[in-house]
């Protein structure tokens, strides 16, 4: 009996006992500490992703208004004597290839939806999805990440005042008539319009270009 009194009345071990909850706690804060740095980390990996996003949409639309303000390009068709469809492959001057390829669908008539796809750099991931839509005055051309695990807002490019004018030409030849004059049949040339020349000319105006940014 008496030996167990001894025995918890003994110090003995208290003090390996202090240094384990005493490492316990600094284990503890030191995870707090870790855990912490790597959510900053993370937060701001996230931060400079979403910048290098955000500038990538503002690059590609940065460089589709420089490729196409103060553009002017001209189409010439070559239609046939209804003026209803075209008999030549059409003839184009003035402007880059971006120019060209959109006056080619404004004067189209009908101008549906044209999706284009820009690259960003060197990194697939910055690929650009453009959707262009024209209602007879206002060239407008939404551009937006192509992949969904980029987020970024999507910067919208109008071209007030983007136009396309044209005016039509006949084109005259001949054709041979016969007439009888007393026994004889004599052949005349009677001019008539075998087709159109349609010349299409279409402005994307400097200082009427502007970009909007939806949050």
């Amino acid at each position: 009996m008496e030996k167990i009194r001894r025995k918890l009345n003994s110090s003995s071990g208290i003090t390996v006992v202090f240094a384990l909850v005493g490492f316990l706690l600094a284990t503890m804060v030191s995870f707090a500490i870790i855990t912490a740095a790597l959510n900053n980390v993370s937060r701001l990996r996230g931060q400079r992703e979403e910048q290098v996003h955000y500038l990538a949409v503002t690059s590609a639309a940065t460089l589709l208004r420089e490729s196409l303000e103060d553009q002017t390009v001209t189409i010439v068709q070559h239609r046939d004597k209804e003026n209803t469809a075209e008999n030549e492959p059409r003839e184009y001057s003035g402007g880059n290839a971006l120019a060209q390829a959109l006056a080619d669908a404004m004067i189209s008539g009908v101008f549906e939806n044209q999706v284009l796809t820009l690259s960003v750099g060197t990194d697939d991931s910055l690929e650009m999805k453009v959707s262009t839509t024209y209602d007879g005055w206002r060239l407008k051309m939404v551009i937006t990440p192509s992949s969904s695990d980029v987020k970024a807002p999507p910067m919208t490019l109008i071209f007030e005042g983007a136009r396309a004018t044209y005016s039509d030409v006949p084109v005259w030849g001949e054709e041979s008539e016969y007439i009888t004059v007393g026994e004889e049949t004599v052949e005349i040339k009677v001019p008539v319009i075998t087709g159109y020349t349609r010349t299409s000319t279409v402005v994307f105006p400097v200082n009427q270009a502007r970009v909007e940014a939806k949050k």
